[in-house]
């Protein structure tokens, strides 16, 4: 029988060290914003962030001579300090099914691993999708309890966060901030129902109403959030933020725009106007949950004309792109995106990054080389992976979240 090093080697040899080689399609976070190693101070990473500029300045007319000159006022520049959020997934395998197909050889030990190692990754790059995106914000509002069915709000709807999350477990508590009441024990969903926005749940729930918020299990607790803060976070924010004060300084708070409507091209240059009253001058992103971005298509391709004859009728588009005084904005759609809000973003290649100890990974923290940990009590090993990061975008003022979009 191989030993439990030996399937380490093999694993490294057909999967690497477990990092995703190739993030799914849904995680378009994950794939805009690059993992960053930065410096660490104590159990903080700090990224220093400008947020005032420079007031030194004497005005002096003609004739004037050797006028006197107005003191300095230096511009201002702190230090955002963000500490990485850790998040652990468990899978467990037998060892007849392991042994077995290791003494076989690589190919049967990929056969038979690989789609319980593919499940983990891109079970993995969901939660750290949704945690870079709705953060300490929670995945959804409750509007209605009916005996373990939860209905949620059209405002917070997204299908595709919900698509196979059955035997999840949730949490609901009664308010979005640091300390709050949780309404409920477990919640195990046990089905989803798109067409209607239910999530079925069991477990104790006669607390859960429409005041509930819904988070992964322990996401938070009554008094603290375990989780990032994601992107909404900073879109929302109104005052202390990753150690600085945006009622302090107005270029770390972000741009809200009311569409209270369907969205169009003029409901999202007005948003980005808002961005560019703030110095926006970079191209820009726009996510839109993959609803809204079907309308939007759908009055672009209504907008086009087409010559005096075509054997074939090509319409739709892949991608939307506006030009406007900032450059180039590209609409995106993204299913884990709520249908009543919109997210645009500076740049996010170069105005985002993560940071942290480490991007997802299967090697253990302090063990080095080693993927599989046989199981105490039971006949088979045991796969972990591991990420401790969070996100952070740089020019906040530059941001605009869309809200109140309906169909």
């Amino acid at each position: 029988m191989a030993a439990v090093n030996s399937l380490d080697t093999i694993f490294k040899r057909v999967h690497g060290d477990g990092a995703i080689k190739a993030l799914p399609g849904f995680a378009i976070i994950q794939e805009e914003v690059g993992f960053q190693k930065r410096e660490r101070l104590g159990d903080m990473y700090v990224v220093p962030v400008v947020l005032q500029f420079e007031h030194g300045f004497t005005y002096g007319a003609h004739a004037d001579g050797a006028f006197t000159l107005n003191a300095a006022i230096a511009g201002k520049i702190l230090q955002a300090q963000i500490r990485g959020s850790m998040i652990v997934l468990r899978s467990q395998l037998s060892y007849e099914d392991v042994f077995k197909a290791a003494e076989a050889g690589p190919a049967a030990f990929e056969s038979a691993t690989s789609m319980v190692v593919e499940n983990m990754q891109r079970s993995f790059a969901k939660r750290q999708e949704l945690a870079f995106l709705y953060g300490q914000m929670s995945l959804a509002k409750v509007s209605a309890n009916s005996s373990g069915t939860l209905t949620i709000t059209d405002a917070s709807w997204a299908p595709g966060m919900w698509t196979g999350m059955k035997d999840c477990i949730l949490e609901a508590f009664d308010s979005l901030s640091a300390t709050a009441t949780q309404d409920n024990g477990d919640l195990t969903i046990t089905s989803v129902v798109l067409a209607s926005k239910q999530v079925i749940i069991t477990g104790t729930n006669t607390n859960v109403d429409s005041n509930s918020y819904l988070w992964f299990k322990g996401a938070r607790t009554a008094t603290a959030f375990k989780e990032c803060a994601g992107i909404d976070k900073m879109l929302a924010n109104t005052g202390t933020l990753h150690n600085i004060a945006g009622d302090s300084y107005e270029l770390w708070l972000s741009n809200t725009y009311a569409v209270d409507g369907a969205i169009s091209m003029l409901a999202i240059l007005n948003g980005l106007g808002l961005s560019q009253n703030n110095g926006l001058d970079d191209d820009a992103v726009v996510y839109l949950a993959t609803k809204r971005w079907n309308g939007l298509n759908a009055d672009q391709a209504a907008l086009r004309r087409y010559g005096a004859y075509s054997s074939k009728a090509e319409t739709g588009s892949e991608g939307i792109v506006y030009h406007s005084v900032n450059g180039k904005t590209e609409i995106k759609a993204h299913p884990f995106l709520k249908e009543g809000e919109g997210m645009q973003l500076v740049n996010p290649k170069k105005r985002f990054m993560r940071v942290g100890a480490t991007d997802i990974t299967f090697t253990r923290p302090g063990a080095s080389g080693k993927i599989f940990r046989e199981l105490e009590n039971s006949a088979g090993l045991e796969l972990r992976a591991f990420s401790d990061q969070a996100i952070l975008g740089t020019l906040p003022a530059q941001c605009t979240k869309y809200t109140g979009i309906t169909d």
